[in-house]
């Protein structure tokens, strides 16, 4: 995997960094879903994310899933305005942003 990769800073804090697009959202969630399979609780920031499009909302979203699907507690942090523009036109900012 290249710079869009899933970075760890502790043990529950993870940093998406560079793009999220289609291929890229594929290859960070490959990564994405072994934390949610082995990990009780993590927090994934998108501090560094530079450029973003729908492939992100969908990330998430299908992380929320998998989480809650699991039992884990998952929260996004430092989320582009991008993505909480396309979640409220995508009528699903109450997912994402009730945490």
């Amino acid at each position: 995997m290249n710079k869009q990769k899933l970075k760890g800073i502790s043990d529950n804090l993870f940093q998406i960094r560079g793009s999220i697009d289609f291929y890229s959202a594929s290859e960070i969630w490959k990564e994405l879903e072994q934390k949610i399979f082995s990990l009780k609780k993590l927090t994934i920031s998108f501090r560094n994310v530079n450029v973003v499009n729908s492939a992100a909302l969908a990330l998430i979203l299908e992380a929320q899933d998998q989480a809650s699907q699991r039992g884990v507690e998952i929260t996004f942090v430092d989320i582009p305005e991008k993505i909480r523009r396309l979640a409220e036109l995508s009528n699903v900012s109450d997912l994402i942003f009730s945490q």
